[in-house]
């Protein structure tokens, strides 16, 4: 191979690399909530409160979720690409699912947390002496 052609390839290598780390600094993971309302003895404002909150660190993270789906590199099947610049688009992208598998868990759990508060208020509202 040519100098120019290595440098090339070289250069094209790199900016891949670069283009993968800037995406992936583009899309940020919203924070969680922190505590919800202790169902057992919560206020109907303060449940509506915790639920309005997650959803949205919900539409937050699928936000979040696509925005490494969009950022992640995909292969064009009409472009011939170099071994290295396989490797390193497969890496990134396999390092992006991970994250939204990440996210996905995160939204998991933040629902069921909340949800344990939620069953504890109805059922604490099931119990509560009717006036």
């Amino acid at each position: 191979m040519s100098f120019r052609i290595r440098f090339l390839a070289a250069t094209s290598s790199l900016c891949l690399l670069l283009t993968g780390v800037t995406a992936s600094a583009a899309c940020m993971a919203p924070t969680a909530p922190g505590t919800f309302p202790d169902g057992a003895t919560a206020a109907l404002p303060d449940m509506v409160a915790g639920q309005k909150s997650v959803k949205e660190f919900l539409a937050q993270e699928d936000a979040y979720i696509e925005c490494l789906d969009n950022e992640a590199p995909r292969f064009d099947p009409k472009k011939q690409y170099s071994a290295k610049e396989k490797e390193t688009m497969t890496a990134e992208r396999i390092e992006a699912k991970k994250k939204m598998d990440t996210a996905e868990e995160d939204k998991k759990a933040v629902a069921e947390r909340f949800n344990v508060q939620l069953r504890a208020y109805k059922a604490a509202q099931a119990a509560a002496p009717k006036n």
